[in-house]
């Protein structure tokens, strides 16, 4: 299992969103900073292959509260992530064939989590 943390409020713009994904996920030098190269990168996810992800979002509340109208957007993207690696069946070797869990926990709430970053491969 991957276990990312991320803090939302180094994910106050959109530039914050990406930045802190970029770097918890290892996107590719060529990403876009755009919706459709997120989507790209989160539905592929070559550089992190596990048999399950869950990411969790810290302070909630605070993720793109200077651009709000581009919260529904990253929600919706999310959500269809994740049900894309649900339906994704014999992606390879690496993540073990058939379903993969991906989750998103927020946490809408100024404290932040105590839960390191590890990768488990169960």
């Amino acid at each position: 299992m991957l276990l990312v943390q991320l803090d939302g409020a180094r994910m106050r713009s959109l530039e914050g969103v990406y930045r802190e994904y970029l770097r918890e996920f290892s996107f590719p030098e060529y990403f876009g900073w755009n919706w459709a190269a997120f989507d790209e990168c989160m539905k592929e996810l070559e550089g992190q292959p596990a048999h399950a992800y869950l990411t969790i979002i810290t302070r909630g509340g605070e993720v793109l509260s200077d651009e709000p109208e581009e919260l529904s957007t990253f929600l919706r993207r999310l959500e269809e992530i994740g049900r894309r690696w649900s339906g994704a069946f014999a992606v390879g070797p690496a993540w073990g064939g058939g379903e993969v869990p991906f989750h998103t926990v927020v946490i809408d709430g100024s404290d932040t989590l105590d839960v390191p970053t590890t990768r488990e491969d169960a």
